[in-house]
């Protein structure tokens, strides 16, 4: 067996061995990987450092996660049998056309025109004035009256600057800040930013803005008439993407654990193109990349569950600010939750990421819509 290969298994092995472990292994992909957490996704190189530096003991502020009687053990005991990238690779890809594929008969048991929703991305706009994303997120970016946003990156902070948590990681990916020196000041700014009343003047406005504006649209665009419910994203995913932030590889929400009824749907907050967009393909398998292309008062609609995803890096001089977030309409959610596909695709998952995706009260919540 390749040294590539032992050390994905010693990782695995790792992750699963405490919550120290598994929290050392994100902190690191988060800070030096671009957010990959799948080990088969990394250099040989890359998970070698990883190991240096958790031996050396370089992930500073990740104490509160040590049990003192907990021995970490991750030795790979067991003989795996030798399969190739391109193997592992070309097996994925026929799964996915084959789910995509036995998507037309679930389209056909609903009432409606689902099969346009996931077809192909689609590009919406919505009320600026009613829906003032902008003005809260400058406040809770710290971005002077007199900066645009897309300049958010030339602002000159103090040295004891303590950014909210999408800015520090923004910041941190972008090379601005030393990742983990700041770590323990990162753990302090979360917990004072999720009880902030910008925090929560933001959900509250989320909340608003699914229930008034998405969920109607989605129901509009199937024909569908009565009362819309859906399986929502509890919170959104502030995304700050700064010049000189590293890029993402092609991936799909499949890895982390979603299921294939999700809907996707990505709000830029500046104006995006090229190298400070996001990169999806049409359809699965098709490979057609495309950066989506608008600015501050556009939705665009997408099926990010088995359509491959990428970001560049950000070479534009801009920084990029966007939210994203993901809607599983209410019958498709019922028709998975009784078949058993919300359980086994969070088993089978690849990725960790906060929040339980088997039940509604954890990373969804349920919206009505108006």
């Amino acid at each position: 067996m390749d040294q590539l290969r032992c050390l994905t298994l010693k990782v695995r092995s790792f992750q699963k061995s405490s919550d120290y472990a598994r929290q050392a292994w994100n902190f690191y992909c988060d800070c030096h990987g671009s957010g990959v957490r799948d080990p088969r996704r990394h250099t040989k190189e890359f998970l070698e450092a990883f190991f240096k530096a958790e031996e050396e003991g370089d992930l500073e502020g990740l104490e509160e996660w040590k049990d003192p009687e907990e021995t970490i053990r991750y030795k790979v005991e067991i003989a795996l049998p030798e399969v190739s990238v391109a193997e592992v690779e070309a097996a994925d890809a026929r799964m996915v056309q084959a789910q995509a594929a036995s998507w037309t008969e679930l389209w056909r048991n609903f009432p409606g025109s689902w099969q346009g929703i996931y077809e192909a991305p689609a590009k919406l706009g919505y009320d600026l004035q009613k829906y003032d994303f902008l003005t809260l997120l400058r406040d809770m970016l710290e971005c002077p009256p007199d900066v645009p946003l897309e300049k958010l990156h030339e602002v000159e902070r103090p040295e004891d600057f303590e950014p909210c948590q999408p800015l520090h990681l923004g910041m941190t990916l972008a090379g601005l800040l030393p990742p983990a020196s700041r770590l323990k000041k990162k753990n302090h700014c979360r917990s004072q930013w999720r009880s902030s009343e910008t925090r929560i003047d933001f959900l509250e406005l989320y909340r608003r803005f699914l229930k008034e504006e998405i969920l109607p649209k989605l129901a509009e665009a199937v024909g569908y008439t009565g009362d819309f419910c859906a399986a929502v994203q509890s919170e959104p995913v502030i995304r700050v993407v700064m010049p000189g932030h590293r890029a993402t590889k092609a991936h799909r929400d499949q890895h982390y654990g979603h299921i294939p009824e999700e809907i996707n749907f990505w709000l830029p907050i500046t104006s995006v193109a090229g190298s400070n967009s996001l990169f999806v393909e049409s359809f699965p398998g098709r490979e057609d990349f495309q950066a989506f292309e608008g600015e501050n008062g556009v939705i665009f609609r997408w099926w990010g569950n088995l359509c491959e995803h990428y970001a560049e890096p950000n070479c534009s001089g801009n920084t990029r600010v966007s939210l994203d977030f993901r809607i599983v309409p209410g019958r498709f959610w019922a028709a998975a939750l009784a078949s058993g596909s919300v359980s086994e695709a969070e088993r089978k998952r690849r990725h960790y990421h906060g929040g339980s995706l088997a039940s509604i009260g954890s990373y969804y919540t349920w919206i009505s819509g108006s």
